[in-house]
């Protein structure tokens, strides 16, 4: 039984609840592969609801070896489940300490989708977006990243100018791995952060073009507006933009060469 909760992958499975309906329905052998981030923290719990079986993924898991003995503590029989891009190392390390061994033959995920690499994101909107807003941070949280909201805070009237520039500024200090902006159509805002030093925003209505922002530009703050896109095509926009990564390449040279106009005008 695959337990998934949105966070070591991208999608939700069974949880407790269908574990426990399945349990009171057989008494045969059940096995419980836990897709899921910090393992360690659920296997007390479903070994008591009666799992014979407990698969982790070593790389969801910072203590393995102890949550792997957890298991065995609790009178159960303990499993890895290694991808193909798991370690031979670890697989060499971990194998004394398990009963079963679960060979995947793609990375967990969609369609063998990687592990999702978590980040802090600086988000920031106007009045106009201020609606939006909530919903892309809930949406963010759920897929496992850090938060830090910039405002603005209420509904009332204000500049979009100068959340530009503090969820700019954050990017380019280093201190969030990217941005996220909200404005009525997303361009003023996205104009107002281009204007920090090593900003590359952009403003993006649909998913094609978000992800190929990343994969070609390396833009590190995203915007769209709250007037041109709904919750859902926002949501499809963000996870898009997130999950691509910068491919370099023929790519890095013409980055490099926006970067030298950047400083060249400044």
């Amino acid at each position: 039984m695959d337990v998934m909760d949105g966070s070591f992958v991208p999608n939700f499975g069974m949880g407790i609840q269908d574990f426990e309906l399945v349990r009171s329905v057989t008494n045969k052998l059940v096995d419980v592969h836990l897709m899921i981030q910090e393992p360690n923290k659920y296997v007390e719990k479903f070994a008591d609801l009666g799992a014979d079986i407990i698969y982790i993924h070593p790389e969801a898991d910072q203590q393995v070896a102890r949550t792997l003995d957890t298991i065995h503590q609790k009178g159960k029989k303990a499993g890895i489940a290694i991808n193909p891009g798991t370690s031979v190392e670890i697989i060499q390390e971990l194998l004394p300490l398990v009963d079963y061994v679960m060979v995947m033959t793609v990375n967990p995920g969609f369609s063998g989708q990687k592990r999702r690499q978590f980040m802090k994101i600086a988000i920031g909107s106007d009045h106009v977006g201020y609606e939006l807003k909530p919903i892309i941070i809930e949406y963010l949280k759920v897929l496992g990243h850090e938060i830090e909201d910039f405002g603005t805070d209420s509904a009332e009237r204000t500049d979009y100018p100068q959340y530009g520039k503090k969820v700019a500024e954050e990017v380019a200090s280093g201190n969030a791995d990217g941005g996220i902006l909200i404005c009525g159509t997303g361009v003023g805002i996205s104009i107002s952060a281009n204007k920090v030093s090593g900003i590359r925003a952009v403003v993006c209505s649909e998913p094609y073009s978000a992800k190929l922002s990343k994969q070609h530009n390396n833009t590190n703050i995203l915007a769209f507006g709250s007037r041109v896109v709904g919750s859902e095509l926002a949501k499809m926009i963000v996870k898009e933009w997130l999950e691509a990564t910068f491919e370099g390449g023929r790519h890095a040279k013409r980055v490099e060469m926006i970067h030298q106009l950047e400083h060249k005008n400044s």
